[in-house]
């Protein structure tokens, strides 16, 4: 029925069969959105009962994790500045790779960071720190407030405004959830470390170290 809404939605937007007042195309462009991110929650679903179950793999391949963390914080220092709220984040390694094909591990990253960013009060500091030994990667997080009270943060239900960084159709935890079966997937996990931590931990590959041995600060503007 969803597909069968948003194909009618579209038809009308796109005036297909003739032309419709704006006001209807504009009503029918919300649906069409709508039914998109309804599909769009459902395929999570899906997903992560397969991962879950062990019926569905990640594709294999290798990425660099390093440069894709400190492209989606940059990306997401952008969103939090206006609300007065940063991110702190310390790199102990110059680069680093994982068993992953590129988009799986941007997926897995951006379903960590921009949740627990999306989740960020108003003048809050978001820490991040990346680092790795024994071959294995470890990306922690500091919870921001909002879910470090929650009893089970992969039951969370906290969704951002609708105009802020989107968790999904289902909240906080179920996006935490996904990205903690996709982590097992490969051979990591996500979990709750020390000092109200959240820890994805991934397969190291290839790893250089900052030559200074101190890691990196790097902050949003302001």
């Amino acid at each position: 029925p969803v597909t069968a809404i948003q194909g009618f939605a579209e038809v009308i937007q796109q005036q297909t069969v003739g032309p419709v007042p704006h006001e209807y195309r504009a009503l029918a462009a919300g649906i069409a959105g709508d039914a998109a991110r309804m599909l769009a929650g459902f395929a999570e679903i899906e997903r992560l009962a397969r991962l879950e179950a062990g019926t569905q793999e990640l594709a294999e391949g290798v990425s660099e994790f390093v440069a894709i963390v400190r492209r989606q914080v940059s990306q997401l220092q952008t969103v939090l500045s206006p609300r007065v709220s940063r991110i702190e984040a310390s790199f102990a390694l110059r680069s680093a790779t994982v068993p992953l094909a590129a988009d799986h591990a941007e997926t897995i990253a951006w379903r960590v960071l921009a949740t627990l960013a999306a989740a960020t009060a108003a003048g809050e500091t978001m820490r991040v720190s990346l680092t790795g030994a024994e071959r294995v990667l470890r990306l922690a997080i500091r919870l921001p407030a909002g879910l470090a009270r929650a009893e089970d943060v992969f039951a969370a239900d906290v969704h951002p405004p609708a105009h802020a960084l989107g968790t999904g159709l289902l909240g906080a935890g179920f996006a935490l959830r996904l990205a903690r079966a996709e982590a097992r997937a490969v051979g990591g996990d996500l979990a709750l470390g020390g000092e109200a931590d959240l820890v994805l931990t991934l397969p190291l590959g290839r790893a250089e170290r900052d030559p200074t041995q101190s890691p990196q600060k790097e902050e949003a503007p302001g």
